[in-house]
């Protein structure tokens, strides 16, 4: 097998590798999509109940607009942050590929994006006067199925496949790296010399 040929088949191998990780990307997307929204919602349930002298004396109209405020919000933070999460290169170059990486959280680019949707909770809160938690609520990956998908198993393939393409990355790096010396010692070795 020729060099160009090797070259060939580790570009090929790149691609694949690179498609599976923005599919998975996709598929991790979509999951979050639906969970940042629960999310949400749950938070500011949480903040309304702990505050139970605020919350009683909310009338009943308040309370339905508090509810579709909270829906509101709860969209408008989940589109945001899937829109965020689209760009290809959080995926694709997180700042560490960690050897035995536990979620996506490890992907501190991606977990930044994800980690805002706790600011939505605050907002309805001070909105609403409701008591602000002392901090944004703490984003947790779902451990639930969600349309039959399960973000931990998505983001196992995920990094398994950011993984591979690491591999193929180095591989073509060192062809080059051998390459090149090849063609300077073949130079070196055909230049006359004193």
């Amino acid at each position: 097998m020729t060099t160009d040929d090797v070259r060939a088949r580790l570009e090929s191998e790149l691609a694949y590798h690179r498609a599976k990780v923005l599919e998975l990307a996709e598929e991790a997307r979509d999951i979050l999509a639906e969970d940042l929204e629960v999310f949400v919602t749950r938070k500011v349930k949480d903040v309304f109940l702990a505050d139970a002298v605020t919350a009683q004396a909310m009338p009943d109209a308040q309370l339905a607009a508090l509810r579709r405020r909270t829906a509101e919000a709860a969209r408008q933070a989940r589109d945001a942050i899937v829109a965020a999460l689209a760009e290809p290169s959080l995926w694709l170059e997180p700042d560490d590929v960690p050897a035995d990486p536990k979620g996506l959280v490890a992907n501190g680019r991606v977990w930044a994006i994800v980690s805002r949707v706790g600011d939505a909770v605050v907002t309805v809160a001070r909105e609403f006067h409701l008591r602000e938690p002392a901090e944004a609520p703490v984003y947790q990956e779902p451990r639930r199925f969600i349309h039959s998908r399960l973000l931990t198993t998505v983001t196992e393939r995920y990094w398994g496949a950011l993984q591979a393409l690491g591999k193929i990355k180095a591989q073509i790096d060192e062809g080059e790296r051998a390459q090149r010396e090849d063609e300077l010692s073949k130079r070196w070795d055909e230049t006359p010399g004193a």
